[in-house]
């Protein structure tokens, strides 16, 4: 993609500054992307030296070089429309639907896959993983971004959901993909009935999730982690390793190392 037919895409007022010759093929996150990528930011302090991606657009100047900024009122709503441009003609997640174990490239080996499981092709599942009737996993998750009259734009999910080994999932769980990068649960993970785990998030190793939490999207939970049933994790929170969350908690701030908190919003009770 060229800057003129960004600029066509996004249909917002622009500014431009940096090199205009610069090209992107991809849409990438911050995270992971290369010299092919354009990328979007809303916050200096997350655009560094680092970022590798040729085109970016966010709603500030910026003093890094080799680069070509688009800036614009609302970067995250010029980057939907660019990534539906880019994905439009792409095969969105054809998905497979399990009456009973399959063998699939997708799944690795000795797990069970329950009845009325709903898998899609976007994600990895390692070994001696076990999945309980009714749950989904590698749907898109919930993002949208209000355009100018009101409407909601949906933000596409071209991540995807990586499972590692010996992880046990519950019956009527959902498990959204990333939106650009992976959802990722690690090893050992236990997680109870009717449990939402949004996009990006990342759950480190042995975590115990009780049924009914719901862990909003880009949330990182530390390994050894305990979060009791009916709690509500808020999106970008990080939670640190050996953390105990009590029933019903509503945790609106991330959480160092060895703590416990309890209720609504969560507060620290002692360190464990």
């Amino acid at each position: 993609m060229k800057l003129e037919q960004i600029c066509k895409i996004i249909k917002q007022k622009y500014k431009i500054f940096g090199d205009i010759n610069k090209t992107a093929n991809k849409a990438s996150s911050l995270i992971n992307n290369d010299e092919n990528s354009i990328v979007f930011c809303t916050n200096p302090e997350m655009l560094n030296e680092n970022i590798k991606a040729s085109i970016i657009i966010c709603n500030f100047n910026s003093s890094i070089k080799d680069k070509l900024f688009i800036i614009v009122e609302n970067p995250r709503l010029a980057f939907i429309r660019i990534m539906k441009y880019i994905y439009s003609k792409k095969s969105i997640s054809p998905s497979i639907s399990f009456d009973a174990l399959v063998d699939t490239h997708l799944i690795g080996n000795s797990c069970t896959i329950h009845p009325n499981v709903h898998i899609y092709s976007n994600v990895r599942i390692g070994n001696f993983v076990n999945v309980f009737d009714g749950t989904i996993i590698g749907k898109s998750g919930f993002s949208f971004e209000k355009n100018n009259e009101g409407e909601l734009e949906m933000f596409p999910h071209i991540g995807d959901v990586r499972i590692s080994d010996n992880v046990y999932i519950g019956a009527n769980c959902v498990i959204d993909r990333g939106t650009l990068d992976s959802t990722i649960i690690r090893e050992g993970c236990r997680i109870n009935n009717f449990v939402h785990i949004g996009h990006n998030n990342i759950i480190d190793k042995n975590c115990d999730i009780h049924g009914r939490s719901f862990i909003c999207g880009g949330s990182k939970i530390g390994e050894n982690t305990t979060i009791y049933a009916g709690s509500i994790i808020k999106d970008g929170i990080t939670i640190g390793k050996n953390c105990i969350i009590g029933m019903g908690s509503l945790v609106t701030k991330s959480i160092p190392n060895n703590t416990l908190v309890y209720g609504s919003p969560a507060k620290e009770i002692r360190k464990v």
